[in-house]
């Protein structure tokens, strides 16, 4: 009997505790997502995430919490934990109802465009609304596919099942700014914001298209007006973190960064930022440590490695120095900034020809670069190949003949895009190159040289002959020097001297050939320019010589012969087309000039002196309108007296009276 009452008390106990815990357990979960209900209305994202896994943990399968972790998880831009929590949801099956735009937008997040088209799909049975919204997902998927016929039938198709769906119609404008017409694009979002001045969404797309133009203050205007809308939107804070931080504005940044630090602790993104505001301020220790948590989280973040680099080759670390940027320019092969810091830290590492490989390809696709032809140049000169090495600084300080002063000398300025949500704006590094990388000497020679300064040209290359005894540039700079002061026996001299150091350095054969039409010997100049070119066939200057000795003579054919030879040899080099395109305009021959010209400008659009040329042969061949966008966009680029005047000659030759007033 005592044991039958044994069992039944016990019995009776254990149903208690069970009768208690299912409600206690019940309110627990339901007290989590309430709490978190609270801290997300208060802007406290961090505690509601917090309560809103501790309801997870008490209840995985509590739906309400799940979905709510996957939209707190969007709204910090956590595209790919939104996306597990999504997933989740439709596990547990969740109505697709619930979970089908957010998955979308998750993916989206994480630019997975092809899954988004795959998976996300319209399905009759649910709400029209949710079928809108899923077709402008696809919009959205096709557009970052760069699809933008399929994205429009996409949108179209939205605004067909709910004709105001936003997203469609914010989809078929932000298509229209990418691969339409920029300006209708504008236009068309300036019309929404008017009927809609709220609209957080529009106002983020026009915030950021300002910012990309760099129109900050504009951008700024809009970032702060959404939030006094929602003061606690992430795309907000950090658009206006960026635009500070382009502005060097560290106070305000500083707040937002807080700010931004209290919304989503520990985020990438947050971290980025920070590090580059640190790095801006070479506060380079406190970069690093940030850039690494980033690291850390996304290990092909291309910003911070690149920062990362730049960071270790300003304490002399070149090994890491290398490691880092070499991964940055396996990701951005084109990135200028990547490939000269590449390149430098690769010269100091005493590695030329791994420079070089760098170098090289980036030269051939921006010719135009004085700092980039500079360090080519100089990599050339210490693996032993003076010749391409003189003529590449020669160029450098051709394009920028102030680049090589002892005051600037030839500093670098170091630009990091950040490109994670449009929301990081470009950063300024204050890693500058060493003078002596670059041979500051040398490009020093130059440069006052061609400001007329042969006295303080002759001390710098002297002093320069001391330094690199065994160099042939450095003979070359003193010829070059005695030749600018009117001392042809001693240039003679040091160009022979150039020689019996490297009997292939072209350049003083070239120069030789200076001294003799100095002399008045046109056939000894002849001599020495064909020897440069049984060195170097293709060598522009000797072309360029043997033309001009051609036209002395009254040989108008052999003159356009060697000028095409020179321009055919050197497709890299724009003055041997433009000295055919100026034969031809004396020649009357204006349709040659105006071919010339026209292949010119394709290959050198950004060049004044290609421009100019294209213009005024334009204007000579009677296309007075064409000129005129040839003299307008030289305006651009080198907005001085000289050039507005070309501009309004042809705006008045085009009828232009009013364009040419002002």
């Amino acid at each position: 009997m005592e044991y039958k009452t044994m069992i039944r008390r016990q019995i009776t106990a254990a149903s208690l505790a069970l009768a208690l815990s299912l409600p206690l357990f019940a309110a627990s979960t339901d007290d989590y997502l309430k709490e978190a209900q609270d801290y997300l209305r208060n802007g406290d994202v961090k505690a509601a995430v917090i309560q809103l896994k501790n309801a997870l943990q008490e209840d995985p399968a509590n739906l309400e919490a799940r979905i709510t972790l996957a939209q707190v998880y969007l709204r910090l831009g956590d595209g790919a934990s939104a996306e597990k929590e999504y997933r989740r949801a439709a596990r547990l099956k969740a109505p697709a109802e619930r979970w089908q735009v957010g998955l979308g937008e998750a993916l989206l997040l994480q630019r997975k465009y092809q899954a988004i088209i795959d998976e996300i799909r319209p399905d009759p049975t649910l709400s029209g609304k949710v079928q809108a919204a899923v077709m402008a997902l696809q919009g959205q998927a096709y557009l970052g596919l760069r699809q933008p016929q399929q994205a429009r039938k996409a949108f179209g198709k939205a605004l067909e099942i709910q004709p105001d769906q936003i997203g469609a119609r914010l989809g078929l404008i932000r298509t229209d700014l990418v691969f339409g017409n920029l300006e209708a694009g504008s236009r068309a979002l300036d019309e929404f914001l008017q009927q809609n001045p709220d609209h957080i969404q529009a106002l983020l797309l026009r915030a950021e298209l300002a910012r990309q133009g760099k129109r900050l203050d504009a951008a700024l205007t809009d970032f702060d007006h959404v939030l006094k809308l929602q003061p606690n939107n992430l795309r907000a804070l950090l658009g206006r973190a960026a635009i500070y931080l382009a502005q060097k504005k560290y106070q305000p940044l500083e707040k937002d960064l807080a700010e931004l630090e209290r919304l989503a602790p520990g985020t990438p993104i947050v971290e980025y930022l920070k590090g580059a505001a640190a790095f801006q301020q070479k506060q380079f220790d406190q970069a690093e440590e940030h850039l690494q948590k980033v690291l850390g989280a996304i290990p092909n973040h291309v910003q911070s490695q690149l920062m990362m680099g730049a960071i270790f080759y300003s304490r002399g670390e070149l090994t890491l120095a290398d490691e880092y940027l070499s991964q940055a320019r396996a990701r951005l092969p084109n990135h200028l900034p990547t490939v000269k810091l590449l390149g430098a830290t690769r010269m100091k590492l005493g590695q030329p020809k791994r420079a070089i490989e760098v170098l090289e390809p980036a030269v051939a696709r921006n010719g135009d670069d004085p700092q980039l032809l500079a360090l080519l140049g100089n990599a050339y000169l210490r693996a032993g190949r003076f010749q391409e090495g003189s003529d590449l600084l020669a160029r450098a300080v051709e394009l920028a003949p102030g680049m090589a002063t002892l005051r600037t000398q030839l500093a670098l300025g170091l630009l990091a895009q950040g490109d994670t949500s449009k929301a990081i704006g470009e950063l300024e590094s204050a890693v500058e190159l060493d003078q002596d990388l670059l041979q500051a000497d040398v490009l020093l020679v130059l440069s006052h040289l061609r400001n007329g300064e042969t006295q303080a040209a002759l001390k710098a290359s002297r002093a320069l002959e001391q330094r690199m005894p065994d160099n042939p540039v450095s003979y070359n700079l003193t010829g070059l020097a005695y030749l600018a002061a009117g001392d042809t026996a001693s240039a003679e001299e040091r160009f022979h001297k150039a020689l019996q150091v490297d009997p292939r350095f072209v350049t003083a054969h070239i120069n030789l050939a200076r001294v003799a039409l100095k002399k008045g010997d046109q056939a000894a100049a002849e001599k020495q320019y064909r020897a440069a070119l049984a060195i170097s066939p293709g060598n522009s200057n000797a072309l360029i010589g043997l033309a001009a000795l051609a036209e002395r003579r009254g040989d108008r054919r052999a003159m356009l012969g060697w000028l095409e030879k020179a321009r055919e040899a050197n497709p890299g080099s724009a003055k041997p087309g433009l000295l055919l395109v100026d034969a031809y305009r004396k020649g009357g021959e204006k349709l040659k000039a105006l071919q010339v010209a026209n292949e010119l400008a394709s290959r050198f659009p950004n060049q004044p002196q290609v421009l100019r040329a294209l213009g005024l042969t334009q204007l000579e061949a009677g296309e007075s309108n064409s000129a005129t966008r040839s003299m307008r966009q030289l305006t651009n680029l080198q907005p001085n007296a000289a050039n507005f005047t070309l501009l309004a000659r042809t705006q008045r030759a085009a009828k232009d009276e009013e364009g040419a007033a002002k």
